[in-house]
């Protein structure tokens, strides 16, 4: 079937099926249980006015036990979302596969049977038309090159309750239900690709099946994904007696199904931190989310023996990497790492007012030592506590701050106060321009 031919594709599998494919469907709400009929055709009745011309296909579930075959099987991009990112950074990210197409134009026909596309929406489209209706809308504006790259496009329900609805608890749940859907209904891999993850080269889908084609029954990793690559990587941290840098693989990245070993995994990090391995440690404040605490479960001591040989099995690759919040340049990375197909930054998805906040978090230069002396020598003294808290954020809002522009800032809010009691260098050699 030709799937470049509907923007949303059901797999029909008798001529009387694909008669019938312009047919409405009700939008699919996967809670982990079978949907009645009766339940169905109430949904239809309700939304026909609205999305009579979607064709939505419902994942299944299924019951065989069969279910680690290393058989190469589907693999599925998710996008987990949010009601307000519909209606702006969701955009943003679809637009950007126009020019980052996912396929290889003649790799299409063969990557069209394979890779999938899903909506992870947190809460419950059946009660949120509008939401399913946006996205249509949304994908219908999409180029057919990168509509082709599909065979099909699917809707997911987290159904989260309000308590649930919170960071990192939502993100959370909606990724460990994400494992149990997909396996049951035929993928071998998924990817995890938020609205953040902003692709810098054509062929990104085509590369995930080549990884996932390669990694037939999980036999090289179960997660392949990125550490933070950001410059405020946590220098040492001693959590319960794990002392060590932060390393932890970044929760956009891309998973394997097929692995008895890896659901055991996952359950023992859901037990050891509870509520459902969501939170981490709470001791380290931001530091929380699933990813974190499957890190952290890797690295505590008293699971050394169980994490013999499993290391590996997380697996850290340029396909994708992680600057956070940080900014990062697509040329000079591609320079570094030609391998690289997705970055997660939230950096160009953010007004200018939130990059200049954002480049002070992650700044790593240290101002203390040019502090100190324009210090000593204005006032005599070194500057307190405060001061230099005060100083240090004023200067990490510009990259370009050095030596003199350090002097010259100081000595001009000094003397407004009266506090300087030095005119070295003289504040007439002091520019506009050397000030921050």
């Amino acid at each position: 079937m030709n799937h470049t031919q509907a923007l949303f594709q059901v797999a029909l599998k008798s001529e009387k099926q694909e008669e019938q494919k312009t047919q409405y469907q009700a939008p699919n709400v996967c809670t982990g249980c079978c949907v009645s009929q009766q339940q169905l055709l109430a949904q239809k009745e309700m939304q026909t006015k609205a999305l009579k011309q979607q064709i939505v296909k419902r994942i299944p579930l299924s019951n065989d036990t069969s279910l680690y075959k290393e058989e190469a099987g589907k693999v599925a991009v998710v996008i987990p979302f949010v009601r307000c990112q519909v209606f702006g950074r969701l955009s943003q990210t679809l637009k950007s596969w126009e020019t980052f197409p996912p396929c290889v134009l003649q790799n299409t026909a063969r990557l069209g049977k394979k890779l999938d596309l899903i909506f992870h929406y947190n809460a419950n489209l059946d009660q949120d038309s509008d939401v399913l209706e946006g996205l249509q809308n949304l994908w219908g504006n999409i180029s057919l090159d990168v509509r082709s790259c599909f065979q099909t496009v699917r809707f997911l329900s987290a159904n989260l309750t309000r308590s649930e609805d919170v960071y990192p608890l939502g993100p959370c749940k909606q990724f460990y239900t994400t494992f149990d859907l997909l396996r049951r209904s035929g993928y071998d891999h998924w990817m995890q690709f938020e609205p953040d993850v902003n692709p810098i080269q054509i062929g990104w889908g085509t590369r995930l099946i080549e990884l996932a084609e390669e990694n037939r029954g999980c036999q090289h990793w179960w997660q392949l994904g990125s550490t933070a690559m950001y410059p405020n990587v946590v220098d040492t941290l001693n959590i319960r007696g794990n002392i060590g840098i932060d390393l932890h693989m970044n929760g956009n990245s891309v998973y394997c199904l097929k692995s008895a070993d890896y659901d055991e995994f996952r359950e023992k990090v859901r037990k050891a931190f509870p509520p459902s391995g969501c939170i981490g440690f709470p001791e380290i404040g931001e530091l929380g989310g699933f990813d974190h605490a499957m890190y952290r479960f890797r690295m505590l001591p008293e699971n050394r023996r169980y994490m013999n040989n499993k290391f590996s099995k997380f697996r850290i690759d340029d396909y994708i990497m992680n600057f956070g919040e940080a900014k990062f340049e697509p040329d000079k990375l591609l320079q570094t790492n030609p391998g690289t197909m997705l970055v997660h930054s939230k950096y160009y998805l953010i007004t200018s007012e939130e990059r200049m906040a954002l480049s002070a978090k992650y700044s790593t230069r240290s101002y203390e030592k040019d502090l100190r002396e324009a210090y000593r020598v204005e006032v005599g003294r070194f500057p307190s506590s405060g001061e230099e808290m005060f100083f240090s954020k004023l200067f990490k809002m510009r990259d370009d701050v050095g030596a003199r522009a350090v002097w010259c800032t100081v000595r001009r809010i000094l003397s407004a106060s009266n506090s300087t009691s030095k005119m070295h260098p003289p504040l007439s050699d002091c520019h506009d321009v050397d000030l921050v």
